[in-house]
């Protein structure tokens, strides 16, 4: 039977993990998508690596994003145990439920309650559930450490996993079984080009410059070569009908061309190393007719960059008093 190696942890290992729970259990819980039952799960296997006992009848409690950042073994060969052990059943799995049918016990094995292998929803479900943390949580711009969920009176965490975003982000689309097995249930999640949406350039345009309060470990941050990969002509005609889509790109572009070379001392921090490889695909790489177009007006754009400009050309006539201030971005 397959199991997850985990690195058998010290006394002073262990009560390590203790401490930094209190703040995994705070961004976790923050987002107000788990029970306080799961987060007991999370917490037992955070710092036990305690698998949880798993029913043909139930999904698995732990998606396979927190298997990953929660796993007592941080190395590589751990996280790909992780999903070898997902993608491979109920044999490896946790659980008091024979796979095979029992004499005296008819209709209580995993192959007997999910018709043949049909156990293949609760992998499903478990990258399911990757997906929507991966989009909802992990690229959102809510997690800056001042702005509260509306209603709440709670101060976010920076960042939702706190620095494990580029590296799941690395891993997770790059994964060869993970890919094979997506490919062979036409599941799409993986796709890391569906990671990238409109929203994102106004907030990864608030990255750059720096002056606003922002995500910093937001996961459309790390996905340039996916941004590339996602640039068709279909993709760009259908964005020429979305005015707000449009807009972002624009502004996106114009920040990008003008990104200013920093002084020796910051030549590799984040900002400026995202800003030169994408300056350099646009460059170097083929495009799309569309957005060489786009690419050189952006080049050759002068004027300032108000990422708030929309806003002033469709106001609220109702609600004037609403309109925001001109924001300036790339002001460098």
């Amino acid at each position: 039977m397959m199991t997850l190696v985990a690195e058998k942890l010290s006394k002073a290992q262990l009560e390590e993990r203790k401490k930094s729970w209190e703040d995994i259990q705070f961004r976790l819980g923050y987002s107000g998508r788990h029970t306080k039952k799961e987060l007991k799960i999370f917490e037992a296997y955070y710092l036990r690596g305690t698998q949880p006992k798993l029913d043909p009848a139930y999904p698995d409690p732990i998606p396979l994003i927190y298997r990953l950042y929660l796993c007592p073994g941080q190395s590589l060969e751990s996280w790909e145990t992780v999903v070898d052990t997902l993608l491979a059943g109920p044999p490896a799995w946790r659980t008091d439920v024979p796979v095979e049918a029992c004499a005296g016990q008819e209709g209580e094995s995993w192959r007997e309650t999910c018709l043949g292998e049909g156990w293949g929803w609760q992998i499903k479900k478990s990258l399911e559930s990757t997906f929507d943390i991966l989009t909802e949580e992990l690229n959102s711009r809510w997690y800056d450490g001042v702005t509260s969920y509306v209603g709440s009176s709670l101060v976010p965490p920076l960042g939702f996993l706190g620095g494990a975003e580029q590296r799941l982000a690395e891993f997770l689309p790059t994964n060869t079984k993970l890919i094979e097995y997506c490919r062979s249930k036409n599941l799409t999640i993986f796709d890391a080009s569906k990671w990238f949406t409109y929203p994102n350039y106004m907030d990864v345009c608030h990255w750059l410059d720096g002056t606003r309060r922002h995500n910093p470990t937001m996961l459309a941050y790390y996905l340039s070569e996916y941004w590339y990969a996602a640039l068709s002509d279909d993709f760009l005609s259908d964005l020429k009908e979305n005015v707000t889509g449009l807009f972002y790109l624009e502004c996106y572009l114009q920040l990008i061309a003008r990104y200013p070379k920093p002084l020796a001392e910051h030549e590799n921090s984040e900002c400026h190393v995202y800003a030169q490889k994408i300056r350099a695909m646009l460059d170097l790489r083929p495009i799309p007719p569309t957005l060489t177009v786009l690419w050189l007006a952006a080049k050759n754009y002068q004027d300032r960059i108000d990422l708030n400009a929309l806003d002033f050309r469709y106001p609220d006539t109702d609600r004037p008093e609403s309109a925001p201030e001109h924001y300036y971005v790339g002001d460098f």
